[in-house]
């Protein structure tokens, strides 16, 4: 997904968004991804850091 699908999103959630570079802003934008997951699927095992997750719909239990 191109910079112009999260920019938008993230200007709205993250306070901070208009005080970054535009290089972390680019960065962050590039390294986004959606997925989409089937209800009771891990998708995450703890052995690594997985960055930041943020939900559109659904949710998580920890």
């Amino acid at each position: 997904m191109s910079k112009m699908a999260f920019e938008p999103i993230y200007r709205k959630m993250f306070p901070f968004w208009e005080k970054i570079s535009d290089a972390d802003k680019e960065y962050i934008c590039q390294n986004s991804h959606i997925y989409t997951y089937p209800k009771g699927r891990n998708i995450h095992d703890s052995s690594e850091c997985s960055g930041v997750i943020l939900v559109r719909s659904g949710s998580l239990r920890l």
